[in-house]
């Protein structure tokens, strides 16, 4: 686990204002994004991602201070977060739900965004997000050879697109998975 994950589990058990601010400061936009994308445009009339945002945080925050959650590094820390702000959206979506008491009560699904289907699971998510954020540690042609794998896309059809051998894209993958060793040692 990092020095800056270890030192905002400590600061959310502690209350350590600085350490929450500066954990804020890092993934409020993700997890406002998350939030915006899984309210249907029917429940934004009612509900503001920044008040389901809030609202998971201070539970969040509360819970941890009173040592509720086993955090062991940032991805359990997010996609905790993540199913938080989830679970406000839907408790949300059933208190506006619950106050429709004519025939639009069996459109309670049609107020949310799909949970299911397209949307990743929130420990897909976080991991997307991490995935997203070693990838920017890349350059541009190492960027799009990973982006370019992670579609299925064989070496073969990724060095027809950037015209180059396919020798090149193997070189590129293994430089790329040296470079992840490295940082996942340096994470332990």
């Amino acid at each position: 686990m990092t020095e800056e994950s270890q030192r905002w589990i400590r600061g959310f058990r502690t209350n350590d204002e600085s350490a929450v601010a500066d954990f804020w400061t890092r993934y409020e936009q993700r997890l406002k994004r998350l939030a915006e994308r899984n309210l249907s445009e029917r429940m934004k009339r009612r509900i503001d991602a920044d008040d389901v945002l809030q609202s998971a945080f201070r539970t969040f925050l509360r819970r941890a201070s009173q040592d509720e959650f086993e955090l062991q590094d940032r991805q359990n820390l997010l996609a905790l977060l993540t199913t938080i702000t989830l679970n406000k959206i839907r408790q949300k979506v059933r208190h506006f739900a619950a106050q429709k008491r004519g025939g639009d009560n069996e459109r309670y699904f049609e107020t949310m965004a799909d949970f299911g289907g397209d949307q990743p699971t929130p420990d897909e998510e976080a991991a997307l997000q991490e995935i997203e954020d070693l990838l920017r540690g890349f350059d541009i042609e190492q960027q799009q050879v990973v982006d370019l794998k992670l579609q299925n896309h064989t070496n073969e059809e990724i060095a027809r697109r950037l015209q180059c051998s396919e020798r090149t894209v193997r070189r590129m993958l293994k430089k790329v998975q040296q470079q992840l060793e490295r940082l996942v040692a340096v994470d332990d």
